[in-house]
């Protein structure tokens, strides 16, 4: 049965965090796709490939990293407890005073500063920017299926 996609966002979890104690776990209030979602993401992305002087086609990787964050910035609203790394702290020293040090189970570094709470804008793109190639791409992944939203809700 078909049904209107839910405007409320879903707190996904990655995969590689389900396994994690709860307050290890990284949370992303992720909005699902519509078609319209589609569209914006389709305009987004074939901005991103010109036709070069000998009639290749050629990506241009700044244009690419642009609608990964505008991708990321659109789909998710918030991020709870996420770890910024050391030289993000180093230069932002505001966003480390809002950090709380958690140990880590999995990773061979013992402690992390985690924030709470993200939801300005710029520091969710630096989030897009900062992710693993894999995570950054689970989440946008998953926000075209509403299945893989609902998996990601279970803890």
């Amino acid at each position: 049965m078909a049904r209107a996609a839910r405007r409320e966002p879903y707190l996904y979890r990655l995969e590689e965090d389900r396994s994690l104690a709860p307050e290890l776990q990284t949370l992303f209030s992720i909005r699902l796709k519509t078609g319209h979602d589609h569209n914006l993401t389709s305009s987004r992305y074939a901005n991103t490939v010109t036709t070069g002087d000998k009639g290749k086609m050629e990506l241009d990787v700044l244009l690419s990293n642009t609608a990964d964050k505008l991708e990321f910035q659109h789909l998710v609203q918030e991020v709870t407890n996420f770890d910024f790394g050391a030289e993000y702290y180093e230069k932002y020293p505001a966003m480390a005073e809002q950090a709380t040090e958690r140990s880590y189970e999995d990773r061979e570094e013992t402690k992390g500063l985690f924030v709470a709470s993200v939801t300005e804008v710029s520091q969710l793109a630096d989030i897009a920017r900062l992710l693993p190639n894999k995570d950054l791409r689970e989440i946008l992944n998953a926000a075209n299926d509403r299945s893989i939203l609902e998996d990601g809700e279970k803890k």
